[in-house]
């Protein structure tokens, strides 16, 4: 079962990749490295793995501290503070997070969700889940969901 969900993310990751092509990185990425960031206009999909205790209080990449149970992620190639908006493809759910933090290097995962957006998203027993990235806009842009979430 595993595999499969794994085959399919991989599968409609690479049809995104080759879809939309890849863009150059700015800022955010080193000079001629390759993002396949979400757009306004189009979704990324892949496998989201979630992060909690471990992590909980310490310093993430935007200097920010990490609280497991705010609606936060880690995604490499957005800017700090976009917010996206993530929907669990086996059960439909979705939830809007704010990127805070950046993924472990060489995680395959498109996004690192914490413990209380996993738990939004309906896997928070679970080790990853199929998911749809989808760019809403920037904390300045888009109105920021409630800094913790009902889980609590």
């Amino acid at each position: 079962m595993r595999k499969q969900i794994l085959s399919r993310a991989c599968g409609l990751a690479a049809i995104v990749v080759l879809g939309l092509g890849a863009a150059q990185a700015g800022p955010r990425g080193a000079p001629g490295q390759t993002s396949t960031a979400p757009t306004a206009a189009s979704e990324q999909f892949g496998v989201a793995s979630w992060y909690g205790e471990d992590h909980d209080g310490r310093v993430t990449a935007s200097g920010e501290r990490f609280d497991m149970y705010g609606l936060t992620a880690a995604y490499a190639a957005l800017p700090f503070n976009s917010v996206v908006e993530v929907t669990n493809m086996d059960n439909g759910r979705r939830v809007d997070l704010r990127v805070i933090d950046r993924p472990a290097p060489g995680k395959a995962d498109v996004i690192v969700v914490s413990k209380a957006a996993a738990a939004n998203l309906g896997f928070s027993h679970a080790l990853s889940a199929p998911v749809r990235v989808r760019l809403v806009g920037t904390q300045q842009q888009a109105a920021l969901p409630a800094a913790a979430s009902q889980w609590r």
